[in-house]
């Protein structure tokens, strides 16, 4: 049997086979034609209408339903709403607090009328450092037990403490009495002009053991412990006026009489010591014991010393406070510059 070769050709490409596979079976009923399914699009699922609220007689026809909340999702929405806790009305701001340095300007602008904020209530506040306010008072050289922790800010433990120490004395100022300054030559000098300037006591009512004071007579020289004891008995004999003795505690020569022997040969109604803030109170205690017995201080170098309040541990009123009456003013002044520095 020969075939058209056109066709069985033809055939056998259309379904698959190789040319001349199968051709015994051939058969004249078309092969079937494969069509590619329909799939129908999936429909979405029917959603619940809304019904919507009745359009007021003034909106147009046009407008967009507005949707109706169910009944039950309400009641939901408000129980949580009434769960929630009530909003509370802001609360003021509080104004910050004044710092330490502000405080001192103000002093230090006040001057003199400074002293009516000693005492003042304490309306004062002083900046919070990160240090506490026992911390902030020792590093300046407050004792712990001279501390008030009760204290509402910095500066009104600062005017307790000032508040609290002994008064500063007045120098002896009656007819015969004779006031001692020892300490170191260099520092008599000047208290000898701050001395004068206070007008008790004049220039040729001063006299000096080896320590120079531009501003009394060069023969107002005490040379020895008998001639401190002349000149006293000459003072008390015709008391006309007081007397101011400076004596140098400086290292002498060995031949020289001590600072102690001159002391005791003056028999002074009171002995003020000046002595050195930024040393440490032991040292200065060591020192004023080897000159006797002193009534109260005259503090140098407060300024300079960031533990000024030491000086509190020799248990003897301050009467002067670098060159100035040591008054509650001056010692607030003083320790809250110190503590401004620390900040």
């Amino acid at each position: 049997v020969t075939f058209d070769e056109a066709g069985t050709l033809g055939q056998g490409i259309a379904h698959g086979r190789p040319p001349g596979a199968g051709a015994d079976k051939r058969t004249d009923a078309p092969l079937p034609v494969w069509t590619p399914p329909v799939y129908e699009p999936e429909q979405p699922a029917a959603r619940a209408e809304i019904p919507s609220a009745a359009p007021s007689g003034n909106a147009a026809s046009t407008a967009s339903p507005e949707p109706v909340i169910p009944d039950a999702l309400v009641a939901d929405t408000v129980g949580e709403t009434a769960a929630l806790p009530a909003p509370t009305a802001a609360e003021p701001v509080a104004p910050e607090p004044t710092g330490t340095r502000e405080i001192i300007e103000t002093m230090h602008r006040l001057g003199s009328d400074a002293s009516g904020l000693i005492g003042a209530d304490r309306v004062v506040a002083a900046a919070p450092g990160r240090l506490s306010l026992r911390r902030r008072l020792t590093e300046i050289g407050v004792a712990v037990d001279r501390i008030d922790v009760q204290a509402p800010h910095p500066y009104a433990a600062i005017e307790d403490l000032v508040a609290a120490l002994p008064a500063a004395p007045a120098p002896p100022s009656g007819l015969g009495e004779v006031l001692v300054v020892a300490g170191p030559a260099a520092d008599l000098g000047p208290l000898a002009d701050t001395f004068i300037g206070t007008g008790v006591f004049s220039p040729e009512n001063v006299w000096t053991y080896r320590c120079g004071a531009t501003t009394v007579p060069k023969e107002h020289v005490i040379p020895s412990t008998q001639a401190a004891e002349e000149l006293t008995q000459g003072w008390r004999d015709s008391p006309a006026h007081p007397t101011l003795a400076l004596v140098a505690t400086d290292r002498g020569p060995a031949w020289a009489d001590s600072p102690a022997d001159i002391i005791a040969g003056l028999a002074p109604d009171a002995v003020w010591s000046v002595v050195d803030a930024t040393r440490k109170p032991e040292d200065t205690a060591r020192s004023l014991a080897r000159h006797g017995r002193s009534q109260a201080l005259i503090v140098t170098n407060a300024a300079d010393s960031s533990t000024p309040a030491t000086v509190w541990d020799l248990h003897l009123p301050v009467a002067m406070l670098d060159g100035r009456p040591a008054t509650p003013t001056a010692w607030a002044l003083l320790l809250l510059d110190a503590m401004a520095q620390g900040e």
